[in-house]
């Protein structure tokens, strides 16, 4: 339970039960840490979908490619 302190002209801060302060700065602590967590893990996932954007597109590029050779080496063999 909370009780606010001082009268008028003061700060108006609660006042926490004893040993809640260091509650407070573990979770708070705990939070900052799963946000920067999460913050690595995000670009780490961005960068991933990054790398294998460009390897099907490397991919798509060659398969092109290796059809158009098959494709004329083919044509040459079936044109008498």
């Amino acid at each position: 339970m909370t009780k606010k302190t001082g009268g008028s002209g003061s700060d108006n801060r609660e006042q926490l039960p004893e040993g809640t302060t260091t509650e407070f700065t573990e979770l708070r602590a705990l939070i900052v840490e799963m946000q920067t967590a999460t913050h690595v893990s995000t670009q780490v996932t961005q960068a991933s979908i990054q790398q294998l954007g460009d390897t099907v597109g490397t991919l798509a590029a060659r398969l092109d490619a290796l059809t158009t050779a098959l494709t004329t080496r083919l044509e040459q063999q079936v044109q008498p």
